[in-house]
């Protein structure tokens, strides 16, 4: 994927630590072009931000793919201020017609527990209309999750498919799910990660076993489940992970 073509967003995981995914694409940015600054970053602090960045980056010009990293509880994602950020408003931000659509995102990645499944693949794969804009392909976790586990998972993700730059995003996501497959099996079904694309009037998971969803989506699903793990895979109570943990 061409420089500048991936934008993330994150939300604070701590109030009193500083850590964050920013050094991990810092990383892959600097493997893969030279510098550190080939990809957009932005951090979220509330509901009305999250709105204004995520629509904005829909409609900046050669932004394709989106990375949104947060706490995930089951009814959506932690903002930096502790607020939820519903899901149903995530996914209407991300699908909702806009006058300009000149980013025209290929797909998100959600780096956040218990926030993906078949039914929400297919709300945010929907079209409003034949031939016009929409995501090629969603990717996230269905269960809770290790902060440096799932680190390494998405930072795997994301070398394979900014270093691809053959062929269309359908194209893109398909070998990048192969290699998961490939040389990351018992991770990416140990921790419920999954990458989504459509097919056939529904949706196709393309990491378990390629089978096509026609269940209707309302956004509203629910999962029993809170925020990522500490490295000793632990979480506390109302969501928030401790120590080392990140979603």
């Amino acid at each position: 994927m061409p420089k500048y073509e991936l934008a993330v967003v994150e939300s604070r995981w701590e109030r009193k630590r500083n850590y964050s995914i920013r050094s991990i694409f810092d990383l892959i940015s600097d493997l893969s072009y030279g510098d550190t600054h080939g990809y957009h970053y932005e951090m979220v602090n509330d509901e009305h931000a999250f709105k204004e960045i995520v629509s904005r980056l829909r409609q900046t010009r050669g932004i394709r793919a989106l990375y949104i990293a947060a706490h995930g509880i089951k009814d959506g994602i932690r903002a930096s201020n502790g607020n939820l950020i519903d899901k149903r408003v995530i996914f209407r931000t991300l699908t909702r017609r806009l006058d300009d659509e000149t980013g025209s995102l290929d797909g998100v990645h959600f780096g956040a527990c218990w926030f993906l499944d078949e039914r929400h693949a297919l709300n945010l794969l929907r079209r409003h209309g034949e031939g016009e804009p929409g995501l090629w392909w969603v990717a996230g976790y269905s269960k809770v999750i290790d902060w440096i586990d799932s680190s390494a998972l998405d930072m795997f993700f994301w070398q394979q498919y900014l270093n691809d730059e053959e062929g269309t995003a359908l194209e893109r996501i398909h070998r990048c799910a192969e290699n998961i497959r490939r040389l990351m099996p018992g991770a990416h079904k140990e921790m419920g990660f999954e990458i989504y694309v459509r097919g056939n009037g529904g949706v196709k998971g393309l990491l378990a076993n390629g089978h096509v969803h026609t269940n209707g989506a309302n956004g509203n699903g629910k999962a029993n489940g809170h925020g990522r793990t500490n490295g000793n895979g632990r979480t506390n109570g109302n969501g928030h992970a401790r120590v080392n943990g990140r979603h």
